[in-house]
């Protein structure tokens, strides 16, 4: 099976939870494809089931959900991973998983659209044992203000590479929390769109000094203003910005302008600002920017 194919269709089996073969005889057999090699001489029976991509994580029993106990068996083989991305009926599972003092290898929480709330952030937030933790995907869930601030409070994820909250509603106060952090000096990849976010919250952003390995910032479909694009030109510190997304928001030529003039993001290669009023002058200096390979200029006004 290809990768392609793998993505498309797993075959989860079981090694401590029986699966019924079809005179209804209970076989064990290894408990996810990680196993398999050390099992190969034992005879398997395999359940098949399609889920899309995004769900991919526990093992499930002819296509139904596995209780707590069992979820946590399954759990416990496949920690190592660190790979959180549970179907909604097993939020709470996962977060009690999580939120066990004795699991201190994770390296990946994805619950993007998971219904994750306020206080479901503050409890992952206040965690202070994973400092191998590098994905946190919590785009498109219910997080605002305070979670936000929650999580610019933590100090123990040091390895941090990748934030995602777009499609939230954090706005100004929860940028500036997340701008406040300090500890998260790896950050390579901040993706804030659709969040609300105005100019206090991006001159906030703007002022961050902590993240100078940044590659990638989305601050697309805000209400970012001249005045917010302007202090974001005006960031020293982030020398390794590849990717600016400002699209759809309320920026005007002046703010382009200084936002392609920006000398000190000498990597940057791709921009996205259409959807603004960048006008005539605006657009001609993100053009004339021999740096910038990958622009993105629609619907300019």
């Amino acid at each position: 099976m290809n990768s392609k194919e793998t993505s498309e269709k797993i075959q989860f089996v079981s090694n401590d939870l029986p699966i019924s073969n079809p005179e209804g005889k209970p076989q064990n057999t290894p408990t996810t494809l990680l196993d398999q090699q050390s099992h190969d001489s034992q005879p398997k029976q395999h359940t098949d089931v399609e889920l899309p991509q995004e769900q991919l994580f526990f093992p499930l029993t002819e296509a139904k959900y596995l209780t707590k106990e069992e979820t946590e068996q399954a759990y416990l083989k496949r920690k190592a991973d660190g790979l959180y991305e549970a179907p909604e009926i097993l939020k709470d599972e996962v977060l009690d998983l999580l939120n066990d003092s004795n699991v201190k290898d994770i390296t990946r929480i994805h619950l993007q659209r998971r219904s994750i709330d306020d206080n479901d952030v503050a409890s992952l937030a206040s965690n202070t044992t994973w400092v191998n933790l590098k994905e946190v995907w919590l785009y498109q869930n219910l997080i605002e203000e305070a979670g936000a601030a929650a999580l610019g409070r933590n100090l123990a994820w040091v390895n941090l590479r990748q934030l995602w909250l777009h499609r939230n509603e954090i706005g100004d106060e929860g940028a500036a929390a997340i701008a406040a952090n300090k500890s998260w000096v790896n950050l390579e990849q901040l993706y804030l769109s659709y969040n609300n976010i105005g100019d206090k919250g991006a001159i906030c952003l703007s002022k961050n000094q902590a993240w100078v390995k940044l590659k990638s910032l989305k601050l697309d479909n805000n209400r970012i203003t001249n005045v917010g694009a302007v202090a974001l030109a005006e960031n020293k510190s982030w020398v390794k910005l590849e990717l600016l997304w400002l699209y759809n928001n309320r920026i005007k030529y002046r703010g382009a302008i200084l936002l392609a003039c920006n000398k000190q993001w000498e990597c940057l290669d791709e921009i996205c600002v259409g959807g603004n009023a960048i006008h005539k002058e605006g657009t001609r200096a993100i053009l004339c920017n021999p740096k910038l390979k990958k622009l993105e200029l629609s619907k300019v006004q």
